[in-house]
């Protein structure tokens, strides 16, 4: 299966890449910073990908890249208040998802964590 998962480089993110991986599936890791934490959780059994929630250019450039997907996991949030949090874990999150629902084949699945 071919799944993206955002917020990789989280401690929850890498969890969930570990996991993914060990069994077998193909994770493409979305992430905003630390890339090198995102290789290392992955293992081989991926791609990590540049993403920022809080830019459409960057949620349009990774929706049109990125093919055809099994699942998406949307993990990616930040802690605290104000607009900064709205932005990214609600409106990015959002946008996000409605640009890859036509990349997603017919039986898969959106996680929200």
């Amino acid at each position: 299966m071919r799944i993206l998962v955002t917020g990789a480089s989280s401690r929850i993110g890498q969890a969930i890449l570990r996991l993914l991986a060990s069994r077998g599936h193909y994770v493409i890791a979305a992430y905003r910073s630390r890339r090198r934490r995102v290789e290392e959780a992955l293992g081989g059994s991926g791609e990590p990908v540049a993403l920022d929630l809080r830019d459409e250019g960057s949620i349009e450039s990774l929706a049109s890249g990125v093919g055809e997907l099994d699942a998406l996991v949307n993990n990616a949030g930040v802690l605290g208040p104000g607009w900064e949090a709205i932005g990214v874990n609600l409106i990015g999150t959002i946008r996000l998802t409605e640009a890859l629902i036509p990349r997603l084949r017919e039986g898969s699945c959106i996680v929200f964590v």
